[in-house]
């Protein structure tokens, strides 16, 4: 992990702050109130003085104490450089004190982007206790980020057929090593090249649909109109992107044939292709010719960019995801070893993507996509037996996956007061595709509060999950078979109605049941 430059504008990630005045008391209070309304016992918390603060900061270093906030005039102690150290610590803490914690623990980590070069990983030996929690918060008045991408420095601009273009070597993606699919620019999504540009081409024909073919079967070849796609020569980069009943389907093309103007893929759709779907094609390098389109060629390890106005190469901050998991919770609920007594407060989480695994050759092509609410997209956030935890004004944004997934044994946490945007699949996923038998596996009492949602599944068109804040939303949150989980919002937003949420709700109800209360704004599942 590395603590460079930041590269993200505060202002592209953050809202606004809600500590202004930072003190330990107050954010233990809030842990203590929303621990005794889940029916815990009352907590006896010590004074604020008992408890053990350690710092981060971007010009530390994992040589110093982490007892100060920043370095002594000598440069031989001060913060942390990493949050993986700091975390460390704590648990070096928690042995010096037989396993159990003997006072509250802060992390206050300072402004800056701390990328990482594998996920952090808390496990049950790294919780808190109910008396004393363990807090990694912002420090009072900045913006700390976490982030899975990497800085790409060294653009040049230079000028290929014409065409005036950014370009910069990433090395480490030759030899297949690593690819990625998403590119922020400045905190801009920037688009991968396509065509067309705006709108959809439709699909001519399918010849290997017949009247046998079942609704649920997909095919990985459709026939295209004169003109709309060409055997280019770096077409088999490219991926078709089809849009089909409810859902879209991600088809990587093996091959064009142009007089028969038929496309192959090495996946299949997730439904069966009708003529007249709608879909566009991207990540073509003849199809590079519009500002803040890129493209990444894997044989010459070259990334491409047509800049926005106004972009100067010397001054662009260009992140492209490395992990596709910031944090694991790796409880084990099925032992009675959870992760617990958690609280994450104030943090921003960025830059991270997922993809389909390459699958063994099975004679058929796998699917390019899932059937209902990009169900097997994982969270860039993931947990198993998670408990009695927070995340409480915290930001999820520049993602290509889900942001949080609460998935196995997951019980009593509360999301609050949290903003998720830019979004690859959607913002909070909670529980599993059923109910395990033994308590301790299932999912429940977890709360989503005061959270704005927005601008989620920019990569997909799932639109069979609950919307939730905002009417222009289309995937927010989806809770799948779990037991009392409780949303609270403060408006539908947008002129949005009681009749419009309504309809919303009564649409999944194969999923789960849901009551509403418009008086008092809570929601229960």
């Amino acid at each position: 992990m590395s603590n460079a430059r930041r590269p993200i504008r505060e202002s592209s990630i953050h809202g606004s702050n809600i500590l202004h005045d930072f003190q330990l008391r107050s954010l233990l209070d809030q842990y203590v109130t929303f621990l005794n309304s889940k029916n815990t016992l009352p907590l006896r918390m010590k004074n604020s003085g008992d408890a053990v603060f350690l710092y981060v900061a971007p010009d530390g270093s994992d040589s110093w104490s982490g007892r100060t906030p920043t370095p002594n005039r000598f440069k031989t102690d001060g913060p942390l450089a990493t949050l993986r150290h700091a975390l460390e610590v704590v648990r070096e803490l928690k042995r010096q004190q037989d396993g159990t914690l003997k006072q509250p623990v802060t992390v206050l980590i300072r402004g800056g982007t701390y990328f990482l070069n594998e996920p952090l990983i808390f496990k049950p030996e790294d919780s808190g206790t109910l008396n004393h929690p363990v807090c990694f918060a912002a420090y009072p008045g900045e913006k700390p980020v976490v982030s899975g991408g990497r800085l790409l420095t060294g653009w040049k601009q230079t000028v290929v057929n014409g065409r005036k273009l950014w370009v910069v070597e990433v090395p480490e993606t030759s030899g297949g090593k690593w690819f990625f699919r998403n590119l922020w620019v400045n905190g801009h999504r920037c688009t991968r090249a396509r065509s067309p540009n705006k709108g959809y081409f439709k699909i001519a024909g399918v010849p290997d649909v017949t009247p046998e073919t079942k609704w649920n079967e997909g095919q990985n070849c459709f026939r295209f109109f004169e003109g709309d796609l060409k055997a280019w020569s770096t077409v088999d980069e490219g991926e078709i992107v089809v849009m089909n009943r409810w859902v879209e389907s991600r088809l990587p093309i093996t091959r064009v044939e142009e007089e028969e103007h038929t496309v192959c893929s090495s996946r299949r759709s997730v439904f069966r292709l009708e003529p007249g779907d709608l879909y566009y094609v991207e990540h073509v390098y003849e199809l590079l010719d519009s500002p803040g389109e890129w493209f990444l060629d894997r044989n010459s390890s070259m990334l491409y960019y047509i800049p926005l106005p106004g972009e100067e190469p010397s001054k662009v901050e260009a992140v492209a995801p490395v992990l596709s998991e910031l944090i694991r919770f790796e409880g084990k609920p099925e032992e009675d070893l959870f992760v617990e007594n958690l609280f994450f407060q104030g943090l921003a989480f960025a830059h991270a993507e997922w993809f389909f695994k390459e699958n063994p050759d099975s004679g058929k092509p796998s699917i390019g996509g899932f059937p209902q609410a990009a169900i097997g997209v994982p969270g860039s956030i993931h947990g198993d037996g998670v408990r009695n935890c927070i995340f409480e004004d915290c930001t999820f944004t520049h993602l290509g996956n889900y942001a949080l997934e609460l998935a196995r044994g997951c019980q009593n946490n509360r999301v609050a007061g949290c903003r998720f945007f830019d979004l690859g699949a959607g913002g909070v996923k909670i529980g599993e595709t059923l109910i395990r038998e033994a308590e301790n596996e299932q999912t429940y009492g977890n709360e989503v509060t005061g959270c704005h949602i927005y601008e989620g599944d920019v990569s997909s068109t799932a639109l069979s999950q609950y919307l939730l804040a905002r009417a222009t939303t289309t995937v927010s949150l989806v809770i799948i078979f779990t037991i009392s989980t409780t949303l609270v919002f403060q408006s539908a937003g947008h002129g949005d109605t009681g009749d419009h949420l309504r309809k919303r709700t009564s649409w999944s109800r194969t999923i789960f049941t849901i009551s509403v209360s418009y008086q008092t704004g809570r929601v229960r599942f």
